[in-house]
């Protein structure tokens, strides 16, 4: 898949991150990977990380008998739980079972600096063992699920375990690692009340309806605290990401009137018909919700992945089957107005509590964004699937494998904090394939993750005939342009933030006049004065602009500008 740099796509990639992709012609699928020919059973990855030394760690469910690399795992019954890892070509290097005679999965992980994994997850039966390690269900007949927090080092053994929830369905759905050890995870409980450790939790509702909690556990398995929010009716969590003050950003849905957390009460877009709508919320790590914001309309409206930028904004991403959604000024309108499929959105959330920017993508048909991945210049990155006969990403296109677009497709895609869609490929063959879990390394390439029920099932030049399988594969090529990046770092403001004016002081003089130009956080122009030729010293007038970021442009260098 190529695209074209126009200017605009050049100006939002600079608006992101001061740096336009290496290759933007170049994506490529590195490697792509599932579970060996002659498995007898089926296995799904729902979440992906990556370690120090650039391995991908996955985790996810599988039944029978499946192998991975040299690695054959065999259930105990039902699905159980697996964590895998591959080294950075694509290599499996080790795989491990847990589980017991129910169904088992796991949902999350992450990877500490020392490079043991956590995993995260339910299990379904009177107890699930992992290695020397029995977790029994708080339902003795095993007829519902608890949640697990599970630990893995890195040589491949389960070194802690621990339970959580009640008498009825409870689970874990997402993780992250803080720089203590301490796993933060959260999930929904459907019990009247869950334990964690020595810390109950009590539904807000008496007909197995579901609550969010957040819950800290700390490496030396102790249960921390532990905090509920919810409504009347369903309330889901999907994703969580830590911001760098140790605070927990949840994305998810909720169903009913309203929904609240702590002090904080949303109300939902379309309260008589019990639709969902999307929220955002933060936990301080004081154990205090301290944010959250609502958008929806009169359909089903999901959130489903979360991450945070350098600046503590949140993004979240997921799909909408509204005919339109709104968040803050922003009214993103679905590609059917009937309200019968969904689009994906990504949309970033400021501290201040605002909504300061969204986009959407799709077709005709239904498109998900499951998993998202913000970098360290902001690009968000999600991971999904698509419907139909093309799917488009602002001027991106993309073509299903199967002709009459009933299947569905594998995408990544990513969008610049400007709101320009800068990426998008395919993956997959004529079956329903799926993108469940997306990660970035530290030069920004993603490792993709989910199941195939196509084979073959291509990722580029690279073939998997393994349906019914996980699969994993990386996108490469995803770098930024360290030319463009140092070319930054010749432009300097003075003051930033700044109120009525900035000086500019650019320290390569040129031989002809230059453009300075103002783009606001859309990457749109907002003005535009010439620095004269050999010049080096320029003032930029910045009155009558309202507060906010922007990006000071002079030939191919940029900065962030915070105008006050």
């Amino acid at each position: 898949m190529m695209t074209t740099i126009t200017p605009w796509l050049r100006a939002g990639a600079l608006a992101l991150g001061l740096a336009i992709p290496a290759s933007l012609h170049a994506q490529t699928w590195q490697w792509a990977s599932a579970h060996a020919a002659g498995s007898t059973g089926s296995s799904v990855i729902y979440a992906a990380a990556v370690d120090a030394a650039g391995n991908t760690v996955v985790a996810g469910l599988f039944s029978g008998t499946s192998t991975f690399g040299t690695t054959t795992l065999v259930s105990a019954g039902g699905t159980d739980v697996f964590v895998g890892r591959l080294s950075p070509t694509g290599t499996w290097i080790q795989a491990v079972r847990a589980g017991g005679t129910g169904d088992d999965v796991a949902l999350a992980v992450g990877v500490d600096a020392a490079g043991n994994a956590v995993a995260a997850g339910s299990f379904k039966g009177a107890s699930a063992a992992f290695g020397s390690t029995t977790l029994p269900n708080a339902d003795n007949s095993g007829g519902t699920s608890d949640g697990f927090v599970a630990r893995l080092s890195s040589a491949g053994t389960w070194t802690q375990a621990l339970r959580m929830g009640g008498s009825d369905n409870d689970g874990v759905m997402a993780l992250a690692l803080d720089g203590t050890g301490t796993a933060v995870v959260a999930g929904n409980f459907s019990s009247n009340t869950a334990t964690f450790g020595g810390t109950t939790l009590t539904n807000g509702n008496t007909d197995r309806s579901n609550d969010v909690f957040v819950a800290r556990l700390a490496a030396d398995g102790t249960w921390g605290q532990t905090v509920r929010g919810g409504g009347a009716g369903d309330d889901f969590v999907q994703a969580l990401a830590l911001d760098a003050s140790g605070s927990a950003v949840i994305a998810g849905h909720f169903a009913r009137s309203t929904v609240t957390f702590g002090t904080i009460t949303l109300n939902n877009a379309n309260p008589g018909q019990y639709s969902s709508d999307v929220y955002v919320a933060r936990l301080s790590s004081a154990g205090t919700w301290t944010q959250a914001l609502q958008a929806g309309g009169p359909g089903n409206d999901y959130g489903r992945g979360v991450g945070i930028d350098a600046n503590g904004n949140a993004y979240v991403a997921g799909n909408f089957a509204s005919p339109t959604i709104s968040f803050g000024s922003t009214t993103l309108a679905n590609a059917t107005a009937s309200g019968n499929t969904s689009d994906i959105f990504v949309a970033r959330l400021s501290n201040a509590n605002a909504w300061t920017m969204a986009a959407r993508a799709g077709g005709a048909e239904n498109d998900y964004a499951n998993a998202l991945a913000v970098d360290s210049n902001g690009s968000a990155s999600v991971g999904g699937l698509f419907q139909g006969a093309t799917s488009t990403f602002g001027a991106i296109a993309l073509t299903n494998a199967d002709p009459t677009g009933a299947k569905f497709d594998i995408l990544v895609a990513r969008l610049s904090s400007a709101g320009v869609w800068n990426l998008a490929l395919r993956a997959g063959g004529v079956g329903d394939d799926y993108t469940n879990a997306l990660a970035l390394d530290a030069s920004g390439n993603a490792a993709v993750g989910g199941n195939l029920n196509s084979s073959p099932a291509t990722f580029g030049s690279i073939s998997l005939n393994s349906a019914g399988s996980a699969f994993i594969a990386k996108l490469q090529g995803l770098t930024t342009n360290s030319k463009t990046a140092r070319a930054a770092s010749l432009l300097s403001l003075a003051p930033n933030p700044a109120r009525s004016q900035v000086e500019l002081t650019w320290i390569k003089p040129e031989p002809r006049a230059l453009p300075v130009t103002l783009l606001d956080g859309l990457g749109r122009e907002v003005r535009r004065q010439m620095l004269p030729a050999q010049a080096t010293r320029t003032h930029l007038n910045l009155s009558g602009l309202g507060s906010g970021l922007y990006i000071v442009r002079i030939g191919e260098s940029a900065q962030r500008l915070v105008v006050e």
